[in-house]
């Protein structure tokens, strides 16, 4: 496991152009899989940026955020490079009014969910 967090922190970094040393990475409190925690990466430049590895593969980096709907800290959408993050930073600061973001698979059902939130699964 640990390998798999090194190298979704080495990925984070490549991706936002930042040293590997300004990433904490750990074990996700939220989500699993196979009973073994996702990987949750934070990095704390001019604010808070937080992200998951799906299913703790470097590969499939997800964007924390508040979702759409109850509010909860959930994977809003996949970072694949730089400009996902700004569109999420423009999509925040215009209050999802006039950015659209393409939203990640992994939002539907994600245990962060309220309860009662359309997007919450049992």
């Amino acid at each position: 496991m640990g390998r798999a967090r090194e190298a979704s922190a080495h990925r984070l970094a490549a991706i936002l152009g930042i040293t590997r040393d300004r990433i904490t990475v750990s074990a996700d409190p939220t989500r699993t899989e196979g009973g073994r925690a996702w990987t949750r990466l934070t990095v704390t430049d001019h604010g808070v940026y937080a992200f998951i590895a799906a299913d703790n593969d470097p590969a499939r980096l997800l964007c924390l955020g508040p979702c759409p709907q109850c509010g909860n800290h959930v994977p809003l959408t996949a970072l694949r490079h730089l400009a996902d993050l700004g569109d999420l930073l423009e999509h925040r600061a215009r209050q999802r009014n006039a950015v659209t973001l393409p939203l990640a698979q992994e939002l539907v059902a994600d245990p962060a969910h309220r309860s009662r939130c359309p997007f919450h699964r049992d």
